[in-house]
């Protein structure tokens, strides 16, 4: 990634599957990193994601939270989103937002004109639907951590 940062004039957005602010760390030292692609579930949370974002600020790379894992993931990095002063967009997946993503919590961040805003209200502003536990297309599963 570092060789062909160094080769090209387009930013390299990268990379939303790591895990953990030290590759991060790794791709901004080298330069290779033009946007930095958090995605929430991979990387370790709300704060690890945080702690990649001031990072990245310190670098002066913009950050471009990743959506596909689900709509709590979206709504928590919405929050990241707007927070962090180098939030540069959300990626959304229209398909997903406009589906069934609503079908699982009880607010999604408002999208209109081309902006996303989180949800009002304590936490992250949404929680599961009351019924998601005990509908039959839905598979739970859970771990002793």
């Amino acid at each position: 990634m570092t060789t062909l940062a160094q080769h090209t004039s387009t930013p390299l957005a990268l990379s939303e599957t790591l895990a953990g602010r030290r590759p991060f760390a790794r791709l901004l030292e080298s330069g290779a990193a033009g946007v930095v692609i958090v995605d929430l579930s991979w990387i370790g949370g709300l704060t690890e994601a945080a702690k990649t974002a001031a990072l990245a600020d310190t670098y002066s790379r913009p950050l471009a939270p990743h959506d596909c894992t689900g709509p709590v993931v979206l709504t928590a990095s919405t929050h990241l989103s707007v927070a962090a002063p180098n939030g540069y967009l959300q990626e959304s997946v229209r398909a997903y937002y406009t589906s069934w993503y609503a079908d699982l919590v009880t607010a999604l961040p408002l999208i209109a004109g081309g902006r996303i805003a989180p949800p009002p209200g304590p936490g992250l502003g949404t929680a599961l639907q009351p019924d998601v536990r005990g509908r039959k297309d839905v598979i739970v599963r859970s771990s002793r951590g």
